[in-house]
């Protein structure tokens, strides 16, 4: 057996409702938007309050129902830049 929450029930009856967060791959996500908008050459400001705006993607992602919606708001309003939005892309679609 392998995967995420993986189980055999022998002669009995499960009535449990799993839910699996599999989220290593969003988190690097996040991650490498993080880094990636302190490698641009962006004001101290714009830095700055690029990664506030990163922060609360993290929270939106780490939730335990994040809004695909509030996520696409919040890397739409990142500087705009093509690595940016390719690293934002990945990440609302990692939301479902």
């Amino acid at each position: 057996m392998n995967g995420a929450n993986n189980r055999v029930n022998n002669n009995s009856v499960d009535n449990s409702t799993n839910i699996v967060n599999n989220n290593g791959e969003l988190l690097e996500s996040v991650f490498a938007l993080r880094e990636e908008i302190k490698r641009l050459k962006l004001t101290e400001q714009e830095t700055q309050d690029a990664l506030e705006v990163v922060d609360a993607i993290d929270s939106q992602c780490q939730s335990e129902k994040p809004s695909k919606v509030v996520v696409g708001a919040l890397v739409n309003s990142l500087p705009t830049f093509a690595s940016i939005a390719s690293i934002g892309s990945l990440i609302v679609s990692l939301l479902g």
